[in-house]
């Protein structure tokens, strides 16, 4: 009896162990992790979510990641893996309203890559901030306002603007005048961009099948898969319409360029006064047609908006243009100099932007108009969405969801004909940041800030984690006071708030290429030497120098290859001394060579190494991928780099200083690999033997060169402004060409 009642209060003390672990267990599944709430934060918010291990995909989905909105109902959202697979990125698919409340929930049943449970729901609220725009930047609203701004302007800057009051205008103005390719599987080269998601405009683009080109004032649409089939399908020809990029989309094709309206004739001016500038009615013309049948495509839509062209990108079917309007000449009083533009979704008439759709910055005002047009190609119905604001623009980064946009403030100005340093910092100049979220086709002002120097192009910026990232030079080459030029690094907030910095990189050296990858950015100074330095910005509160590697040259261009290894495109150079008149050394100066390569590993950071390098030509010898990065053809998958090249040879080898002489202009094409290094496979020309021996001892522009390089499947084609050649990829043995004259 006794033994019995021992064995069931041994069962019950079981079972109860049993429950209460189970228990626990249950307990901690369904615990809930309540992260700090975010405040004012961007309509556009991105956030991340990290996690102590890689994440099973599968799990990352809207069922298992969501937001509720302050309706209790689901926000729409995008849901990925970070780079690392240890961190969840939620980006809204629409954008979120000002003022309001949301709430991301991650639900227990993500799981890690070992199929183990997170085992906890995580719960954040964050409240997006008001409408930055309305709140802090006015509307003109009115000429005489705008009128004001721009004599404000005129005082503190010495613009050569002059509002007079009572100059007579007389202006006469006259306006000048189905394939799927959905399913394709084909294999083909795509440009060159900066950021994934987010195409560049090029002279050239390839869907697969066809190749569309900018030439000659035309646009053509080659037939160019299979090789053998070659042919020109169509060609689009313009009257005052200078072509200069495109954009392919399935059966869509979007042409962006410059075209004109007949300039204003001034009938009389003040007597004894020189009568002020002529004014030129250039705009920026996007044309969209369908070529769903490529023999005949169709225009779709037009729209123009006056001014010059700054830069543009396309995310998904949105074509945002962003544009200059300047002013240095009279105005008259009751004149309406604000961009002209022409939507034919709207009607076929050009308008002025009205005084309350224009925006300006209280403590920064340019005579220029920044306009920022989103063109959704896939609708022709739709109206192009228009912001303009009182600034300028030099230089722009776009991500997916957000656009900076950059301009030079320099700091010495003009105040009672005196010239007047600005500020008491070590640079002659800042630059100012704009920060503009995408809205489905619009843009909204999110935030701006200052940094101190210059940037030299797109790659200078950078978005990662939401931080941004830019370099710059300040100060002048020059000096040698405390006024010597050097590089900085600034790491900003969503909100553009300063989080950390270096400053005072490579003193009398200014900045020839940067490029920021992932947690990491590789800066490029140069004066005699080539130092390349490794940034850590994995804490963007406290960026260091963790390496640096000095050889001869320098790079225009950093190419990634892969997370310890990048590729530098730019010229040798070599020292030679200087001397003054009696012979004495007074310095040194660098002089440029040959076109250099060269790839850096960076697999131990505080010593990066350049393993492989490869030199091209001598003095004068060039390529366009040293300022345009669109020139590169790169492919780690079939193991290939090809660019357009001037090759220029210097016949007396005991003077390696002199120019020179033309020996080459095509394609070069090599095979690469991290175990071979460069490998020559060969060289294309489009020129023939006679052009060779016409060329004599230099060369320059013909319609022959070749500008750009691109494969489709296993063949490389190249193209200039006259001919488009189809190549074997394997052994180079041309295949077709036609003539695009």
């Amino acid at each position: 009896m006794r033994k019995n009642f021992k064995i069931s209060v041994l069962l019950a003390t079981l079972v109860f162990i049993l429950i209460s672990i189970n228990v626990l267990v249950m307990a901690k599944r369904n615990s809930i992790k309540i992260l700090p709430p975010i405040k004012d934060v961007p309509f556009n918010k991105q956030l991340i979510v990290l996690f102590d291990d890689i994440l099973d995909e599968i799990y990352v989905n809207n069922n298992n990641v969501y937001v509720i909105d302050y309706k209790n109902s689901k926000h729409p959202i995008s849901i990925s893996l970070g780079n690392d697979k240890k961190s969840i990125v939620i980006s809204p698919a629409k954008a979120y309203e000002y003022g309001r409340t949301y709430t991301l929930f991650i639900s227990k049943n993500i799981r890690y890559k070992n199929g183990k449970f997170t085992n906890v729901t995580i719960k954040r609220q964050f409240t997006i901030s008001k409408d930055i725009e309305s709140n802090e930047l006015p509307f003109v609203e009115s000429n005489e306002k705008l009128l004001t701004l721009f004599e404000e302007c005129q005082k503190n800057y010495n613009y050569i603007l002059n509002i007079k009051k009572d100059i007579n205008y007389s202006s006469e103005k006259t306006v000048a005048e189905n394939v799927d390719m959905k399913n394709s599987n084909v294999e083909y080269s795509k440009t060159n961009i900066q950021v994934e998601g987010v195409d560049e405009g090029d002279s050239v683009k390839t869907d697969g099948n066809y190749i569309y080109e900018v030439a000659n004032n035309k646009v053509y649409i080659i037939k160019a898969f299979p090789a053998e089939d070659m042919c020109t399908e169509s060609v689009l020809t313009y009257d005052r319409f200078n072509p200069n990029e495109i954009y392919v989309d399935g059966n869509y094709i979007a042409i962006i360029g410059t075209s004109f309206l007949d300039k204003p004739v001034i009938k009389d001016y003040e007597k004894g006064l020189m009568p002020p500038y002529y004014y030129n009615y250039s705009f920026i013309k996007a044309l969209v047609y369908d070529i769903t049948d490529r023999k005949n495509p169709k225009l779709q839509r037009e729209y123009e908006i006056e001014g010059s062209f700054v830069s543009s990108r396309k995310i998904g079917n949105i074509v945002y243009l962003i544009s200059n309007k300047y002013h240095y000449y009279d105005i008259k009083k009751d004149e309406n100099i604000t961009p002209l533009y022409k939507d034919t979704a709207i009607d076929s008439n050009f308008k002025n932007i009205e005084y309350d759709k224009i925006r300006y910055f209280p403590q920064f005002i340019k005579p220029c108009f920044l306009t920022i047009s989103g063109i959704d190609i896939k609708n022709s119905k739709k109206p192009v969405q228009i912001s303009s604001y009182i600034g300028a623009g030099e230089e722009i980064f776009a991500t997916d969801k957000n656009l900076y946009v950059t301009v030079t403030h320099y700091l010495i100005n003009y105040k009672n004909n005196q010239m007047v340093k600005e500020s008491l910092t070590d640079s002659y100049y800042n630059t100012l940041i704009y920060k503009f979220g995408f809205n489905e086709g619009k843009t909204n002002f999110i935030a701006k800030a200052s940094v101190p120097g210059s940037i030299l192009n797109q790659f200078s910026m950078d978005e990662y984690n939401t931080f941004f990232r830019v370099a710059t030079t300040s100060g002048l080459e020059w000096r040698n006071d405390d006024n010597i030029s050097k590089t900085n690094i600034y790491v900003f907030d969503d909100r553009m708030n300063l989080k950390g910095k270096i400053e005072g990189i490579a003193p009398n050296e200014r900045i020839y290429s940067v490029r920021f990858m992932g947690d990491k950015g590789y800066v490029v100074t140069f004066r005699t030497v080539d130092p390349l330095f490794v940034i850590d910005l994995k804490d963007p509160t406290n960026p260091k120098i963790l390496g640096e590697l000095k050889i001869s040259g320098y790079s225009n261009y950093i190419h990634p290859y892969d997370e310890n290894h990048i590729i530098g495109f730019g010229k040798e150079t070599i020292e030679k001394e200087q001397k003054d008149e009696n012979g004495n050394v007074i310095g040194t100066i660098a002089l440029n060579m040959g076109m250099k390569m060269a790839v850096f590993d960076i697999t131990d950071v505080k010593n990066p190494k350049a393993i492989y390098i490869e030199k091209i030509g001598d003095r004068g010898t060039d390529s366009e991928i040293l300022y345009n990065h669109k020139a590169l053809l790169f492919s780690k998958v079939k193991g290939i780099i090809a660019f357009p090249i001037t090759v220029m040879d210097v016949e007396d080898e005991s003077d390696i200083t002199s120019y020179g002489k033309f020996s080459f202009q095509g394609a070069y094409i090599y095979d690469f690999s991290l175990s071979n290094g460069f490998k020559l496979k060969g060289k294309i020309t489009h020129l023939s033997d006679e052009d060779f021996k016409d060329s004599r001892y230099y060369w320059y522009y013909s319609n022959k060169n070749i500008n750009r390089i691109l494969y489709i499947e296993n063949k490389i084609y190249t193209i200039s402004d006259s001919i488009i050649k189809a190549h074997n990829i394997a052994d180079l043995k041309e295949i077709n060409q036609i003539e695009t004259k």
